[in-house]
């Protein structure tokens, strides 16, 4: 059974589908990831995250890639490398407003 949780990043997902360089959907996905995983949410499968990492890392529609990457995110809000494979594709696929967002969340995870 899914968590409340989880169906709002399905949701949300589903919101950035739509409006992929829409910032402030990605910025409420990743608030409610972020206080999903300071109250112990649960990982995603090893399947799932297999398979969307592939995509994450392989894919020419830069949409899907961001949005496999966006959902990895979601789950492993502090994970640098999905933040890099979304804005890669966030760029890709023209969303500068997304990636512009995402570049500024890795310099600020890197210290800068």
């Amino acid at each position: 059974m899914r968590s409340t949780r989880e169906y709002e990043i399905e949701v949300g997902l589903q919101r950035i589908s739509l409006t992929p360089d829409d910032v402030t959907a990605h910025q409420a996905l990743r608030t409610l990831s972020l206080r999903r995983k300071v109250g112990g949410g649960p990982d995603l499968g090893m399947f799932e995250k297999m398979k969307l990492a592939w995509i994450a890392a392989r894919a020419t529609d830069h949409k899907e890639g961001m949005l496999a990457a966006e959902k990895l995110l979601a789950y492993d809000p502090g994970n640098v490398s999905r933040m890099i494979d979304l804005s890669r594709h966030a760029h890709g696929g023209g969303f500068s407003e997304t990636a512009s967002w995402m570049d500024r969340i890795i310099r600020m995870a890197a210290g800068d």
